[in-house]
């Protein structure tokens, strides 16, 4: 059975990231339920058991659990007292479904109660220094989420190891990126990520900007050419159409006298996001024109 979470000096970095990331859905979570705003509560918990908890936590989890591996105590300690204290906290809207799962694993926490109705709310938990996890596993998800993006939209395959390379690294990414490395592999599906080579600074490849680093993806044997340059000049289309009318949009003083300050901004920065993206996608036609 899983360890009693307790002060260990092999925490993974995720661990630390996720109890962190509790500790501040606590904080949500009481507020909205003090204000009365159950949409946003049901919000708040919806997206940490659902992205933070399963999409990242369990991920991330899954070969440290493995036999021998030094962070499995720590980490089944960590899922199993988080995922607890997250059913204490749906306990209120979501009650029969949250009885249910907390008597199927209260062996795993050996808790006084009989029944989820009679646990305490859950209270604040002081912890260790937690800026570098929660810096890392932010890097991480930075980083593997950019990799399947590009993926994604230039449509290759799963299947398919990719290689990847990163221009503009500062030294504390550099840290975070070796400390991560091996989980990016495996959630990106990429061989380790290294330095751009100088052979390849002029060669074909998808670019993505993300918190000042460049992510290269070598786009030679990858895509097919004539197919890519068709989707990418249709959504170049699509996007100066999307800028045109809200640039229209803006340019109406009666509009802008009138809108919200932070609907106005808002309109603002989707704009800014778009000329981001416009850009990004010619510089991507440029790269997919260096294809034989």
């Amino acid at each position: 059975s899983p360890q009693p979470l307790r002060p260990q000096i092999d925490w993974h970095y995720s661990c630390l990231w996720l109890l962190t990331r509790l500790e501040e859905t606590k904080v949500e979570v009481t507020k909205h339920y003090a204000n009365y705003r159950f949409d946003l509560l049901v919000a708040c918990l919806y997206d940490f058991v659902w992205h933070d908890y399963c999409d990242w936590a369990i991920e991330v989890a899954k070969p440290l659990l493995q036999p021998g591996n030094q962070y499995r105590a720590s980490t089944e300690s960590t899922l199993v007292w988080v995922l607890e204290e997250t059913l204490r906290l749906l306990h209120p809207s979501i009650p029969f479904i949250t009885e249910e799962i907390w008597q199927n694993m209260r062996h795993l926490c050996q808790p006084k109660q009989a029944s989820i109705m009679l646990c305490p709310w859950p209270t604040m938990r002081l912890l260790p220094d937690t800026n570098t996890s929660v810096q890392t596993m932010r890097f991480l998800q930075a980083v593997t989420t950019c990799i399947r993006t590009m993926r994604a939209e230039m449509h290759i395959s799963p299947a398919h190891t990719i290689s990847v390379y990163i221009e503009g690294i500062d030294p504390s990414s550099d840290t975070m990126l070796i400390a991560c490395q091996g989980t990016v592999q495996r959630l990106a599906k990429c061989h380790p990520i290294r330095p751009m080579p100088m052979e390849l600074v002029n060669s074909a490849c998808a670019k993505e900007k993300i918190d000042g680093m460049t992510i290269n993806i070598p786009l030679e044997g990858l895509v097919d050419k004539q197919a890519e340059l068709q989707r990418v000049g249709k959504n170049i289309i699509k996007i100066e159409k999307q800028m045109l009318s809200l640039e229209k949009k803006l340019a109406n003083d009666r509009y802008v006298a009138q809108a919200p300050k932070d609907v106005l901004q808002s309109e603002k920065d989707r704009l800014k996001d778009w000329q981001r993206m416009l850009q990004a996608s010619k510089d991507h036609l440029a790269a997919l024109a260096k294809l034989s």
